[in-house]
């Protein structure tokens, strides 16, 4: 579909080339619906913000609907979508291996409530 520049920076253009890279088309693959090279589409992302905007924001808006997606999978219980989510979104925590570094927090924890239990009887014991 080759056409000239003024048409692909019009609303119509930037539309048509926000909605491919939304329908996750990569950048070659625009690039040869626009009928333009590779590198031509790297230039012209250079050249106008509105492109380059375009070929980014298509991509944001996929990206949240598929974390949409999981995450309404992860609160209906889907075992896989709540391990895939929480290794992405918190995986200093939930990375692989990660069950065993909770588990040392975890005792840590319950040292110190056993230590605090322990004081309050021995403080109770003084009073009383």
């Amino acid at each position: 579909m080759k056409r000239d520049i003024g048409f692909w920076v019009s609303e119509n253009g930037i539309c048509l080339i926000e909605g491919w890279t939304r329908n996750g088309l990569s950048e070659y693959a625009i690039s040869r619906k626009m009928g333009i090279s590779v590198k031509r589409i790297k230039e012209l992302k250079d050249e106008y913000k509105a492109i380059a905007k375009a070929l980014e924001r298509g991509r944001e808006v996929v990206d949240l609907q598929v974390e949409d997606a999981l995450l309404k999978k992860a609160l209906t219980g889907d075992f896989r979508a709540c391990t895939f989510w929480l290794k992405n979104r918190v995986g200093g925590v939930w990375k692989d291996g990660g069950s065993r570094k909770l588990k040392i927090e975890v005792s840590k924890i319950d040292e110190e409530i056993e230590e605090l239990l322990d004081e309050a009887s021995e403080e109770r014991k003084m009073e009383g």
